[in-house]
Formats: structure tokens, C-alpha cells, sequence
């Protein structure tokens, strides 16, 4: 079973009102027909918002007729800012592009995809805090796949930055 099933499964499993842990999965694949690295980040949606919502002091009411019209934009605000990664040393967050948002009630997740135009890299440089400001137990689970090479890490508070060399 992949990696990726398995973080998916694994966050559909948890799906009570008050969960009792703060995760986010996050793969990040590079395409080889589109170049493109392609960002996948999941999230609970209760906890992903109170975080938007506290560092922009609005209220977003994601999926829902009172939602912001400009809701995207502090979301990819909010995720450029505590997901950055580079690419031999080169920042490439900015060009970050949130090609799609998708929340699924049932579970109480929220998808997002973003995707970044770029040639493979000799090293990568990833520094993920999604949500470290909100939960001191937050852990975030990063699983990257590049040149059928996969590898899975874990970031939390005190572990934000990983630095991976591709063969």
C-alpha cells in the first residue's frame, strides 16, 4: 500500500468533533509529463481555519453561504507563509499556484492542491510550520516522490526543516 493511501486512510479515521490530534498530510510528487511539482496538503477543516482565521482576524465560514469571497487568497497567504520550499536555494514558494480547494464535510477535511513549474532540483529544501503556531503537539507529515525515490518525514514544533538530496 502507498504511502499516499495510507496518509489518506489514516486521516479519514479520525473524524470526531475534537480529535484528539492535530495533523496535516502533505505529499509533494514531481510530474515528470508537466514539470511540475504538485503539492497535495489536507488538513482538519476546523483547525485549519481557526488558524487563517486568527492570523488574518476574519472570520473565512469555508463552505457555507456566509463564506468570504476572498477566501482563496488568504488561504494560499496563510499556506505560503508557513510552507516554503526550495529548490537549490532558490525560493520557490511565491510561485506557489492553488490549482484546487476541496472540503469534505463528512470527514472534516479539507484538500488543497498547489503546483510549482520547475525542473528536478539537485536538493530541496522544505520548511513546513503549517499550523505549529496554533497546536504545541501539530505534527506534520510530509511524504516527497521524485525519480521513483519516495521518502517520508516528520516536522512539528521543533523540527520545521528538511533538506532532501536527489540522486
Amino acid at each position: 500500500m502507498s504511502n499516499f493511501l495510507i496518509s489518506i486512510l489514516f486521516l479519514l479515521n479520525i473524524n470526531e468533533a475534537n480529535h484528539p490530534i492535530h495533523l496535516s498530510v502533505t505529499n509533494i510528487e514531481f510530474n515528470e509529463k508537466t514539470k511540475n511539482f504538485d503539492i497535495k496538503v489536507r488538513f482538519f477543516v476546523d483547525d485549519f481555519e481557526t488558524a487563517v482565521n486568527k492570523q488574518n482576524k476574519i472570520i473565512l465560514n469555508l463552505n457555507t453561504d456566509k463564506e468570504i469571497k476572498n477566501a482563496d487568497s488568504y488561504i494560499i497567504k496563510y499556506c505560503k507563509e508557513k510552507l516554503n520550499i526550495a529548490l537549490d536555494g532558490i525560493d520557490f514558494t511565491k510561485k506557489m499556484i492553488l490549482e484546487k480547494r476541496e472540503i469534505n464535510n463528512e470527514e472534516k477535511v479539507i484538500w488543497l492542491d498547489f503546483s510549482i513549474k520547475a525542473n528536478i532540483p539537485k536538493k530541496i529544501k522544505i520548511t513546513n510550520k503549517l499550523m505549529t503556531e496554533m497546536f504545541s503537539d501539530q505534527k506534520n507529515l510530509l511524504i516527497f516522490t521524485c525519480k521513483k525515490k519516495q521518502e517520508a518525514f516528520t516536522f512539528d514544533n521543533s523540527n520545521i526543516t528538511k533538506e532532501i538530496v536527489i540522486n
